[in-house]
C-alpha cells in the first residue's frame, strides 16, 4: 500500500503545518467538527473501563492498520504520555498480535495476563474488524468484552473510535499531507499539548 512520505506535497494548497493540522486550519468550519469529535471520543467519554490511554491506544492501532503515519505517530505519542511509559503502546499492540489468537471463531486471550489487558485486546480486535469491514465477528467480540467488564457504552465507543479514525486516516492520507519522521520532536511536543489542553481548536477571532 502506498502512503504519503515526508518529502511529498499535499494535493491541495495547505498551511505549512504537519498532517491533519493543515486541512483543519485551512477549513475551520469542518475542522472544528472533526476536533470536537476527537475530543469527545478520546477524552470526554473516557471511563474507568475504557480510559483515555486505552482509547488512544485503539486510535493508534487503527492508524497503524490504515498505514497513516501521521496519525500513528501522533496517537502513539499521546498514548505513551498517558501511560507514562515510553514505548508502552506498541508493546500493547505486540501483546495483542502475539498472544491473541482466533480459535473456533473466537478470540482467545488466555495468554494475556491481566483482565484489563484482555479487555483492551478484545476492544482492539473489535476496532480491527470495523477497520477491515469484517463485521461477522463483532457480535461475538462484543459478548467477550462484556464478560471481561466492558460496558455497552465502551463497546459503542470502540466502534466509534475505529470508525472515526478510518475517517481521520483517510483524510490525512487522501490529501497527501506532510508527515515528519516518527522520531521528530514534534510528536512528543504535540502529545504534551494534547494531553494537557485536548483536541479542541481555539476560538476564532471575531472580525470587526
Amino acid at each position: 500500500m502506498t502512503t504519503p512520505t515526508s518529502s511529498s506535497s499535499p494535493i491541495i494548497a495547505l498551511p505549512d503545518v504537519p498532517g491533519i493540522r493543515g486541512p483543519l486550519e485551512k477549513y475551520p468550519a469542518t475542522g472544528r467538527i472533526l476536533c470536537e469529535l476527537a475530543q469527545e471520543v478520546l477524552i470526554n467519554q473516557a471511563t474507568e473501563t475504557f480510559t483515555k490511554a486505552e482509547r488512544e491506544t485503539v486510535a493508534s492501532y487503527v492508524s497503524f492498520l490504515n498505514h497513516c503515519q501521521f496519525c500513528l505517530a501522533s496517537h502513539v505519542a499521546v498514548a505513551d504520555e498517558l501511560w507514562n511509559v515510553p514505548g508502552y503502546t506498541k508493546c500493547l499492540w505486540l501483546d495483542h498480535m502475539d498472544k491473541c489468537v482466533v480459535e473456533e471463531g473466537k478470540l482467545n486471550v488466555s495468554r494475556v495476563e491481566s483482565m484489563e489487558s484482555k479487555r483492551l485486546c478484545i476492544l482492539m480486535e473489535l476496532a480491527k474488524c470495523i477497520q477491515s469491514l469484517k463485521y461477522e465477528s463483532i457480535g461475538d467480540l462484543a459478548e467477550q468484552a462484556k464478560q471481561l467488564g466492558s460496558t455497552e457504552k465502551d463497546i459503542h465507543d470502540a466502534v466509534l473510535i475505529s470508525s472515526s479514525f478510518n475517517l481521520f486516516n483517510r483524510y490525512v492520507n487522501g490529501l497527501n499531507t506532510v508527515c515528519p519522521s516518527a522520531s521528530d520532536p514534534y510528536f512528543r511536543e504535540a502529545a504534551k499539548r494534547l494531553t494537557t489542553i485536548g483536541y479542541l481548536m481555539p476560538p476564532q477571532e471575531k472580525k470587526e
